[in-house]
């Protein structure tokens, strides 16, 4: 009998097995024509037709990258690259190594993964088979000669190198910053502390040419250390080095505050002694060169110098250490009968209520100058300074400007004497030109009181109206300014009596100085007072009152206003608040029926360090002292927030191995700038974190995290809490296998192991026992 199914018996047992040999074919050419497509989809397939008449060689058309050591090149045939043929010693690279090749059928044509041994610090790789090359298709036509290599792009994957960091001082100019890398940076972050603030980018630094030196200049807002942390850079790959190195420098940009004065107990007639040393400057005053205006110098803190009868500008010119000067000048007139003494010795003086003290003019002329000593003055008693009835009505003039009298009140017990000189309009032509004003006269301030000493100082002046009407100017446009610390500043100026062709004035100050009196110079308070005037309205503020007077810097102050409506008709006035001359904020009133008042308040939020007199609208608020802000001296107050607003995916669908991009949106809610660390979680755990550029306070940034499945299935994206919705990454393979392989693939278990283990442990095992139950039932188990 020959082996297989009987062939001629019919009837019996051996006739009964023709329906099942015909069943045992039925299944076998089931299983060849389903399960084998299935099992061949990772290996060959062998296309009969025209095999022996194919001679077109494989070429290789294209390299895309997978992640910075990986990347996919694509061998195209027109039919079939014999993968056996793709080996590692096949390829080679213009940079690194290549370790390891796997070549997966597509088609007719091959995807071969070259992996490197470490990233390149190239943007494009060239790289490709080698000369003699063994890479063939099914027919043996080796890899074309004519299309070998491939150029892949974006391959830079070594962040660059700073080799070098340096930082000037900030002493008379700008800190000089200079940074050396090994390439060309995209990116560049440097933080500022102690004596400065904010950051540096890359937008802020310059480079000549193809240079790798990059230069930039910053200057400190104010003295002390600088401390530039350079924390992050970049290169135009996205490769990014995270570090924190320091410099601290010494910045010193500001000019000692000069102040010119005469020792009055020291002087006696035409030898006067000129005191220097209350010039204050953080780093200390070296130098101190006096002109008295004759021809003559001197240096030193403390000089005299004897003058004939005459005129002069005495200036003082001094210097700190790191070379930054500054001026002041006192203007004399030293002609006979200037310069009258009054000594104040009244015992009235302790009087809480205030005290007296009156220029005395025997011929009843009023000079350019005068000098008034004062014992025993109260701290906290206002000490009036004026002229007799029976005298001149004012204490010094200079043309058509008078001093009416100073009030000066004290912080302590002592006594103090005051030198007190007017001079032309020119002597304050700097103030004129800083606050683009007409200058009606100058006044200058001799005295033997620091700042510290004094509470307020109260000057009243008066113009001629004639002068001011020449100047085209109402008298709500006449004020006092004050130098200090090398700016004029608008002092809070009202007008008190219009009387005889002659307006009075008042102008609270911190303390003395020079001043001049100003046509124009508006203290921003005009254009309030006078809209709260027009028509049938005649609103004014008659009550201020600060609600604290003292605050830390960067906090919330506010003043309680109450305006009073003296029209015919309701309405709003608008008030401002003044701190040393300088309207900070304003506020609008509710509606002020006539006959009656309203209290409101306006808010203002420290942002300087000192001592301010505040007024509304020319109304005394009271004195306001700002402290420093330790925190924010060192970099660390009102620290940045972060929050991430929105993750976006570049795509919802890719394959294991592919690289995904997934895009944060970072906001920063708090004032100071800072980095953000942001975690990409994927099915709850975190795969990799990444840091953002700097973001500056108050403001967004997007960046991007990339990511690269190994396994097929469904997978849930966020940032630090954030989704940013679901990828779908897909398996290869074809048959019956595929839409198992996908099931399979959303189980936990690795897809590189399963495929493997289902591919020659399973199906082999599931064939063979399906081949022995066909043999059972042939043979009639």
């Amino acid at each position: 009998m020959r082996p297989g199914c009987p062939g001629a018996r019919v009837g019996g047992e051996v006739g009964l097995r023709w329906p099942r040999c015909v069943a045992l074919a039925f299944f076998v050419t089931v299983l060849v024509v389903v399960v084998a497509p299935g099992v061949a989809a990772d290996t060959d397939v062998q296309y009969a037709h025209n095999q022996s008449s194919d001679d077109v060689a494989p070429t290789i058309v294209n390299g895309t990258r997978v992640n910075d050591t990986a990347v996919r090149l694509t061998i195209a045939d027109n039919h079939d690259i014999d993968e056996s043929t793709v080996r590692v010693g096949e390829f080679a690279s213009e940079r690194g190594s290549i370790t390891s090749v796997s070549a997966t059928e597509n088609g007719s044509n091959a995807s071969v993964i070259l992996r490197l041994d470490e990233p390149v610090d190239d943007d494009g790789l060239t790289l490709g088979a080698v000369g003699n090359t063994r890479i063939s298709d099914t027919n043996g036509n080796t890899l074309s000669d004519a299309d070998r290599t491939v150029t892949v792009r974006n391959m830079d994957g070594v962040s660059p190198r700073v080799v070098s960091f340096r930082v000037s001082a900030a002493t008379g100019g700008p800190a000089a910053f200079e940074l050396e890398a090994t390439e060309r940076l995209a990116a560049l972050n440097i933080s500022l502390g102690g004596a400065g603030e904010g950051y540096l980018t890359r937008e802020d630094f310059s480079r000549d040419g193809s240079s790798l030196t990059y230069t930039a200049e910053y200057t400190p807002p104010r003295d002390g250390t600088l401390r530039a942390t350079l924390f992050s850079y970049s290169d135009p790959a996205g490769n990014t080095r995270t570090l924190s190195f320091t410099e601290r420098v010494k910045a010193d940009l500001t000019p000692p505050d000069v102040a010119a004065g005469i020792d009055l107990a020291a002087s006696g007639n035409a030898t006067l002694v000129f005191d220097g040393s209350t010039s204050t400057d953080a780093n200390g005053v070296a130098t101190y060169n006096w002109t008295f205006g004759d021809g003559t110098t001197a240096t030193g803190a403390r000089v005299s110098h004897t003058f004939a009868p005459g005129t002069y500008t005495v200036t003082l010119e001094a210097a700190d250490p790191s070379g930054n000067t500054a001026t002041d000048t006192i203007p004399l007139n030293l002609t006979t009968g200037a310069g009258n003494v009054t000594d104040v010795t009244d015992s009235s003086l302790a009087d809480r209520r205030g005290a007296t003290a009156a220029v005395q003019r025997p011929d009843g002329t009023v000079s350019t100058d005068a000098v008034v000593t004062v014992d025993s003055a109260r701290a906290g008693s206002p000490v009036h300074i004026g002229t007799t009835r029976a005298n001149a009505s004012a204490i010094v003039r200079h043309d058509d400007v008078t001093i009416r009298g100073l009030t000066v009140t004290v912080s302590t017990n002592r006594s103090l004497a005051l030198g007190v000189s007017m001079a032309e309009p020119g002597s304050v032509s700097d103030a004129a030109r800083a606050t683009g004003s007409d200058a009606l006269a100058g006044i200058t301030v001799a005295n033997t009181v620091p700042d510290r000493d004094v509470a307020n100082v109260t000057v009243a002046f008066a113009v001629n109206r004639g002068r001011i009407d020449a100047a085209d100017m109402s008298p709500t446009h006449v004020a006092l300014a004050r130098s200090h610390n090398g700016s004029w500043n608008v002092l809070p100026t009202k007008v008190t009596a219009e009387r005889n062709g002659t307006v009075v004035f008042t102008a609270d100050s911190p303390g003395f100085s020079r001043f001049a009196v100003l046509a124009g110079a508006s203290t921003g308070l005009d254009e309030m007072q006078a809209r709260n005037r027009e028509g049938s309205r005649a609103l004014s503020v008659t009550e201020a009152a600060l609600n604290r007077s003292t605050v830390q810097q960067g906090s919330r102050v506010s003043v309680t206003v109450t305006v009073e409506n003296a029209g015919t008709a309701a309405g709003t006035a608008t008030a401002g608040l003044t701190l040393n001359g300088t309207v900070v904020a304003t506020a609008t009133s509710p509606s002020v029926p006539s006959g009656e008042s309203v209290s409101f308040e306006i808010v203002h939020t420290a942002t300087a360090a000192g001592t301010y007199t505040a007024t509304v609208n020319g109304t005394a608020a009271g004195t306001l002292t700002v402290e420093p802000d330790s925190a924010a001296t060192n970099g660390t107050s009102r620290r940045p927030q972060f929050v991430v607003t929105d993750v976006s995916l570049d795509r919802t669908a890719t394959a294991p191995g592919e690289t995904l991009v997934v895009n944060a949106t970072v906001r920063n809610r708090g004032a100071s700038p800072g980095v953000y660390t942001a975690g990409l979680a994927v099915n709850g755990g975190v795969v990799t974190t990444e840091q953002s550029p700097p973001i500056p306070g108050n403001a967004t940034r997007t960046f991007s995290m990339r990511y690269a499945p190994e396994n097929a299935g469904e997978f849930s994206l966020s940032v630090n809490g954030t989704t940013g919705g679901t990828v779908t990454v897909r398996a290869s393979g074809g048959g019956l296998l595929a839409p198992l392989m996908g099931i399979l693939a959303a189980l936990p278990i690795p897809l590189g192991l399963l495929r493997p283990v289902f591919l020659f442990v399973v199906l082999p095992l599931t064939v063979v026992w399906a081949v022995l139950k066909a043999l059972a039932i042939y043979l009639g188990y």
